[in-house]
């Protein structure tokens, strides 16, 4: 169990980096939106002013970059979710060994308890039939040797008590058995719940990154479908000038 409270623990910090992650993938994806409304701008001032060059240059320079930058981010995100995804993948298979383990050594410890009650139970059922030898021995010499016959009802109490206490020895460990069953069941239930809600928030979260990174592969396709039309909107002398 302590175990599985360990590997709950880090699927906590692995929830914790994907969030960060996440935050990262969104800052992305408003940069290249930013990339986008500059990139808009620069062309509706070379419609109005073919002539501002340098700024046409500069314009151009900063989509390309802010490109670059784009898809550096994309990339990175993916890896990082590559990462944590296997992260995630290696504490499952660790919690669910944990989880086995767990079960095994309940059963364990149950079957030992079982053992016990058993050989418990047939040393009772050896005094009864002891105890009920020493009746029967009692009555047939009551009328014949009062020594012999207090001595066999001394033995008598003695295997009743001795039977009395092994009843009570065998409630007992059923019952502890039983308490320590259930107690332990219980806390496995709650840890598997609990793993369960947990694995299902990281994936939300692997879904939300999957989904962001979606939207950053759609900004890069228009970021270089918008940096090809610009191509044709620069200048001729600027062509020239460039490939000079």
């Amino acid at each position: 169990l302590k175990d599985a409270s360990d590997q709950s623990q880090v699927i906590n910090e692995l929830s914790r980096q994907l969030e960060a992650a996440k935050t990262t993938a969104q800052q992305a994806a408003v940069e290249a939106e930013n990339a986008h409304r500059q990139a808009a701008a620069w062309a509706t001032e070379q419609s109005v002013n073919s002539e501002q060059s340098q700024r046409d240059r500069e314009a151009m320079a900063a989509l390309k970059a802010d490109l670059q930058d784009t898809l550096k981010a994309k990339d990175a995100a993916e890896k990082r979710i590559e990462r944590l995804e296997n992260d995630l993948q290696n504490q499952i298979k660790a919690l669910n060994v944990a989880v086995d383990q767990a079960h095994t050594i309940e059963e364990v410890c149950k079957q030992e308890h079982l053992t016990l009650i058993d050989s418990l139970s047939r040393e009772n059922q050896d005094l009864k039939v002891a105890l009920n030898e020493a009746n029967q021995a009692q009555s047939r010499s009551a009328s014949f040797d009062e020594p012999a016959s207090q001595s066999l009802k001394k033995e008598v109490d003695v295997l009743k008590k001795e039977l009395d206490k092994r009843d009570v020895v065998i409630t007992k460990l059923e019952k502890e058995c039983q308490e320590k069953h259930v107690r332990k069941l219980e806390a496995l239930q709650v840890q598997l719940r609990r793993y369960e809600e947990e694995t299902a928030n990281l994936n939300r979260v692997l879904d939300e990154q999957r989904k962001g990174i979606e939207e950053r592969d759609r900004l890069v396709r228009q970021l270089r479908a918008e940096n090809a039309s610009f191509v044709f909107c620069v200048p001729l002398n600027y062509i020239i000038h460039v490939a000079i």
